[in-house]
């Protein structure tokens, strides 16, 4: 086999290899993650174009070598044509100077095919990384979510603890302020069962004073029914019409608690029925109030329960 035909061999060798390199590097890129799978499809299209290009170029440089053997073999070229012993350094010179411009352009082609391997092997490096990246941040992730749903959980547990709290706080406060409001209206019974019990030793010893005559005053009212309740409808100054009359057991003379609940309830104190209707009536503070009197203000002859 001449020079050249090896040369022409190891061409073929060359791009075969070249082309099942490029074989191997695209079933390699195919078994990666898929969002690098189409940067490297791409590439590797680029990639196959520029072997097509190489492959089309070993084709032409062959094809020269074929023509140069023909042209050797055939002498058909006057130049590479050897008619007599001193034509064959002149032909050996041109055929030596186009192996080193063939060699020349095989080192190119090697070294481009390097380049793209390296390229290749540096996006395999980074198709790693980013998947090892994305594997550990879908991990986070998911440790992130379970800490999200443990606090949810806790934030629930407090809330409702917060919940059970406020309406504990709204209890004893609702508790302590009934106490309240029982206990000044015991105070207030209690100052005025002491006044009526003045007046009534006035009433006596103004009697014996008489010498046990008549005296028509009288000495005690019809105590207003248990566990009614009103609301004042109207309220000028310290006269209130309230919405309870005859028809529920009210009474002229009776006398009725006054206080206001909410969120600042408060006891006001006492009123005496001066007018009486079936579903109405008209009273009077007696005494000095704790506050002014409102309407919707609330007039019962018990206090949550409490007695007169």
């Amino acid at each position: 086999m001449t020079t050249v035909g090896k040369l022409l061999v190891f061409l073929n060798l060359v791009f075969s290899l070249v082309v099942g390199a490029f074989a191997v590097m695209d079933y390699t890129a195919r078994t990666h993650w898929a969002a690098k799978y189409k940067e490297l499809e791409n590439q590797y299209k680029v990639e196959s174009g520029a072997g097509l290009t190489y492959k089309a170029e070993a084709d032409r440089l062959y094809k020269q070598q074929a023509d140069l053997n023909d042209k050797l073999a055939s002498s058909g070229d006057k130049e590479l044509r050897v008619e007599k012993p001193e034509d064959a350094g002149k032909v050996a010179q041109k055929a030596a100077a186009l192996l080193t411009e063939r060699a020349r352009t095989i080192d190119e082609l090697k070294k481009q095919l390097q380049d793209k391997s390296g390229e290749i092997t540096r996006l395999n490096a980074e198709l790693v990384k980013a998947s090892t990246t994305a594997t550990v941040s879908v991990a986070d992730v998911g440790r992130r979510q379970d800490d999200v749903a443990k606090l949810v959980t806790q934030l629930n547990d407090e809330r409702t603890k917060n919940n059970n709290l406020v309406l504990e706080k709204n209890k004893l406060r609702d508790e302590k302020t009934a106490a309240e409001i029982d206990r000044k209206s015991f105070k207030d019974r209690s100052e005025q069962l002491a006044s009526d019990n003045q007046r009534l030793e006035k009433l006596v010893a103004a009697m014996k004073a008489a010498g046990g005559a008549a005296i028509n005053t009288r000495l005690t009212t019809t105590p207003p029914p248990q566990d009614v309740e009103g609301l004042v409808k109207k309220a000028e100054g310290n006269l209130v019409t309230i919405s309870i009359g005859s028809d529920a057991g009210i009474q002229r003379g009776h006398e009725l608690q006054v206080f206001r609940l909410g969120t600042n309830p408060k006891y006001l104190g006492r009123i005496r029925i001066v007018e009486v209707t079936p579903k109405n009536a008209v009273g009077q503070a007696v005494g000095k109030m704790s506050g002014a009197m409102q309407e919707n203000d609330r007039v019962a002859t018990k206090i949550l329960g409490g007695g007169n």
